[in-house]
């Protein structure tokens, strides 16, 4: 019974959202495509922006761009925690910043990792066409080749879930 109340809830929410209209809060040009966004607990908001200018920015929660980090490729994914932005080019680094955009660190980690972060517990963990988990002084933790990774990993007790993008599909015994 819980259950269906809660579904209940959720469908009732869809419905009445359906029925409201999107007020713009403010808006910043960033002059490229924007490939990631994170959010801080708080509501500072750091993105990614691709190809045209190869740069990270950090809004705080009234969208004033507080700082920006560039590197000498498309800037890909931004991911936050502990109070903290991480970034990651084409170039092979991974721009870690403070909540407010000052650069903190910039790790090389290889171009193979370079499609997405996340950071967590003071590591983070990049895929592209592998995946390693690398700790904040840059040492890498662990690396594996899982094949061509499009999207974001995530976490969930203790274990790492990653989905790819196969390009070929096969069965082994």
């Amino acid at each position: 019974m819980r259950k269906a109340l809660v579904l209940i809830a959720i469908m009732t929410s869809l419905l009445l959202a359906e029925h409201l209209s999107l007020i713009e809060l403010w808006k910043y040009k960033v002059r490229s495509s924007v490939y990631g966004i994170a959010f801080s607990g708080d509501g500072y908001m750091g993105v990614a922006s691709g190809n045209l200018n190869s740069c990270a920015y950090v809004f705080d929660v009234n969208g004033n761009m507080l700082n920006s980090v560039c590197g000498s490729s498309w800037m890909y994914d931004a991911s936050y925690s502990n109070k903290m932005f991480a970034f990651i080019n084409f170039d092979g680094y991974v721009d870690i910043t403070s909540k407010d955009g000052v650069l903190l660190k910039k790790i090389y980690i290889g171009e193979q990792y370079s499609r997405t972060v996340v950071l967590r517990d003071n590591k983070f963990i990049v895929c592209g066409y592998r995946c390693a988990l690398f700790n904040l002084e840059g040492n890498k933790l662990w690396d594996i080749d899982v094949g061509y990774v499009f999207r974001r990993p995530s976490y969930y007790k203790g274990y790492w879930y990653v989905g790819t993008r196969p390009i070929e599909v096969g069965i082994s015994s």
